[in-house]
């Protein structure tokens, strides 16, 4: 800690505390505490989320859950660097992992240091306890009165709250359980305890920033969440990161988060900021300003929130939201598969036994119906009839079942399929637990009705709303539910289309445009991410590396070949296009907004990969200068000849031809990269290889012509490079007893 001399060091070495507690303690040690560490990148940013007034001079802090201390440390760093009138910082840490306490006193230790350089006057308090217990102690008085009683004692109120809360189901007889319900709180999980405790001990013009699952966005089990949170509170600020195993990598988290600032007071012209970008890393946010009252719809007994991104998000809702029926309103009801089958495993049987009931998996599903028997080998496909298992199995008829769970290879989250009870014709039959199914209290529907909501559900429309209020790959029943549909009559009207065989997707969402939508004037807002998609399938395909695999890149390509969500891959161009004009076309066209600082992380992260892969053709008309305003694109001729292809029947042999007479691009990327290296003779037996660029070129001219002159016996022991930095260098750096932080330049 010694050689720690800024907060930034500070934020570096609260990283490397975490990968080595993580190191050192198990995974079932975490567990218990349901420990997250929050990466010291989300911390900056999520401390940049705040707004104060400049003149504000004193500052109250509270970090529940504070782990090693980076949240509370990126907002003084914010403070001190933002603020020049600030004169006190207090800080109350509740932690109750007393492991942690020697890293937050001293990481404290070291903000009271910066703060005296600035003379700033700086206080810290660590409490060793449960959050939960702590608040209890602090909210309910003596006679057990709430918060809310009118004898309740006043407690310390914060101008910030910032926190990274554990993700864990409370136990519904833990104490954890008991002493939310004395003061009055039923929720189901820790985090969202954490953000309803935090609430109460937030001044009136205080904020609130936490990076949770999205999963409260939806479900009955977060409604009372909702309900209470956001009945005091509206969001200012909204972040979403696009990669759900992004934010919390090294922990191996596979979760959809959301980073909010909350606020008593409501947002400016009632408009929400919300963000959008890959991962941490990525500085290529989307931004979108979006009314408070579209997000949280003030009509929507359910206060499911829609996280809308962009303006063709907006259109999304708008249009399911124009049918305004949920489930209940027209009759229907979903349910879950009642067969679990590892508790039903005696009654299991083979399919061609006699007195038995066919059993329905996921793996029935076939391009919109069921098919059983599949013969397969690792699951029984039936149940005996008996006293035992009737609770388990419904009467036979229409059904439509839906998946419940979707793998990451498939395309869309919400996949339907109408259940024909003709075709095997038994008179009772079996979900099995993993399969939701739709019905009319507990008896079939009409031929027509399933066979015409199997198409509503598998339209791109359906299936892209549902990704603006659910935060995962389940789907569960009470999700199904507060999806809006159509009337029972225009969905009976949609099962005529259903003649033997699901229409193509495309059919599918013809249908559904033409049949529910037809006096609509606005361009169909599904096929906006339809032509994401299938860009994102071509960049694919072709080889592009993975970096390049997510849909800045898809947009960009979709600019490049001026193709507008209507359009035919049959109808792309090459224009001469340069950077501003892409960001504008993809904002036009694709309702998509990109910051103004954006521009560099297109041309670097995207653009430059697609000249190096040979797809893209830099200034083909005339010489122009790096930093010209008028440096243009243009797509290459025999690239524009293959993905005018895509979709046809001459695709696949099109592609084959293409690649084999150019290398798949990210291995002639790799090599073209490799064949610019500039090499470099450090010593007699070490030779490395160093970036093309001009840095290099510096580095290897020091090297090569300045040290053998002035320094003859000077020893290498470090050379910054950000494609391939020196590591067999870090003895050598700390025998000189300073601080090591490896990084790439």
């Amino acid at each position: 800690m010694e050689a720690i001399e800024t907060i930034d060091d500070l934020n570096k070495e609260a990283d490397l505390i975490k990968s080595n507690y993580i190191q050192m303690n198990s995974i079932i040690q975490r567990r218990q505490y349901a420990q997250y560490f929050t990466p010291s990148e989300i911390a900056s940013f999520m401390s940049s989320l705040f707004v104060f007034n400049s003149n504000i001079e004193d500052i109250k802090i509270l970090d529940p859950g504070a782990g090693t201390g980076i949240l509370g440390i990126a907002v003084i760093n914010r403070l001190l660097t933002t603020y020049s009138k600030i004169k006190h910082i207090e800080i109350v840490a509740i932690e109750i992992d007393t492991a942690l306490n020697e890293h937050l006193k001293a990481s404290y230790e070291i903000c009271c240091a910066k703060c005296k350089e600035k003379e700033v006057d700086f206080s810290y308090r660590i409490v060793n306890e449960d959050f939960i217990n702590y608040c209890y102690n602090k909210i309910a008085d003596f006679n057990g009165e709430s918060l809310f009683s009118n004898d309740a004692k006043p407690i310390k109120l914060f101008d910030i709250i910032i926190l990274n809360p554990p993700y864990k189901k409370i136990d519904s007889s833990s104490e954890s359980r008991k002493l939310l319900n004395k003061i009055g709180l039923e929720t189901t999980n820790l985090y969202t305890a954490f953000i309803l405790l935090s609430s109460y001990f937030i001044k009136k013009d205080g904020q609130i920033v936490a990076i949770i699952p999205r999963s409260f966005c939806n479900g009955t089990y977060f409604k009372n969440f909702r309900r209470v949170f956001f009945s005091k509170f509206f969001f200012h600020r909204i972040h979403i990161y696009n990669k759900r195993d992004k934010a919390f990598n090294e922990d191996e988290v596979l979760q959809e988060n959301i980073i909010f600032l909350a606020s008593r007071l409501e947002p400016e012209s009632n408009k929400v900021l919300v963000t959008t970008s890959d991962s941490p890393e990525d500085k290529s946010f989307k931004t979108f300003f979006i009314r408070h009252d579209l997000i949280i719809r003030p009509d929507d007994k359910d206060r499911i929130i829609h996280i809308i991104t962009d303006e063709n998000s907006l259109k999304i809702v708008e249009r399911i939201s124009s049918l305004k029926q949920k489930l209940s309103d027209i009759g229907l009801e979903v349910s879950t598969g009642k067969v679990v089958d590892f508790r039903a495993k005696k009654h299991l049987t083979d399919y061609n036994n006699y007195n038995i009931a066919p059993l329905y998996y996921s793996f029935h599903f076939n391009n919109g119906k069921i098919t059983w028997p599949v013969a397969s080998k690792k699951k029984k496909e039936a149940l005996t009839i008996s006293p035992e298992t009737e609770g388990l199995l419904i009467t036979s008829g229409y059904y439509v079942f839906c998946k419940r769970f979707s793998s990451k290879e498939e395309i869309k989250r919400i996949t339907a399929a109408c259940y024909d009870y003709t075709i095997d014709n038994f008179k009772l039959i079996g979900i099995e637990n993993h399969l939701n199914y739709f019905h009319i209290k507990n008896a079939p529907l009409s031929k027509d009705l399933a066979q015409g909501l199997t198409i509503y559900l598998n339209s791109t429309l359906v299936d892209q709303y549902f990704r603006l209020f659910n935060g995962h790959t389940q789907v569960n029943a009470d999700d199904l539910r507060f999806i809006y549909y159509p009337s029972i009559e225009q969905l009976t009207a949609l099962g005529k289309y259903f003649i033997d065989v699901l229409p193509s997707q495309e059919e599918i969402d013809s249908i559904i445009e033409r049949e529910l939508f037809k006096m609509s004037k606005d361009q169909n807002p599904a096929l906006v991410n339809t032509k994401i998609q299938e860009a994102l399938n071509i960049l694919k395909q072709i080889g592009m590396p993975r970096m390049q695999l997510n849909e800045r890149s898809a947009l960009t390509l979709l600019a490049l070949l001026n193709l507008k969500p209507n359009d035919k891959w049959s109808d792309c161009k090459t224009p001469l296009i340069g950077i501003t004009p892409i960001m504008d076309f993809i904002k036009l066209y694709y309702g998509k907004e990109y910051a103004p600082n954006t521009r560099e992380t297109i041309r670097r992260q995207t653009v430059h990969q697609f000249v190096q892969a040979g797809m893209v053709i830099v200034n083909p008309d005339k010489y122009r200068a790096t930093n010209s305003p008028l440096y243009v694109y243009q797509f290459e001729q025999n690239s524009l000849e293959l993905i005018k292809r895509f979709k046809t029947k001459s695709w696949e042999n099109s592609l084959k031809n293409y690649l084999a007479t150019i290398e798949t691009l990210s291995t002639k990327y790799a090599q073209e990269r490799e064949r610019q290296m500039i090499p470099l003779t450090v010593s007699e037996n070490i030779e490395i290889n160093l970036s093309p660029d001009l840095h290099s070129t510096l580095v290897t001219k020091i090297i090569s012509d300045f040290c053998p002159y002035f320094t003859p016996k000077c020893k290498i022991i470090y050379i910054g490079d950000h494609y391939c930095p020196v590591k067999k260098t870090e003895a050598a750096i700390s025998c000189l007893n300073y601080y090591c932080y490896r990084h790439f330049l």
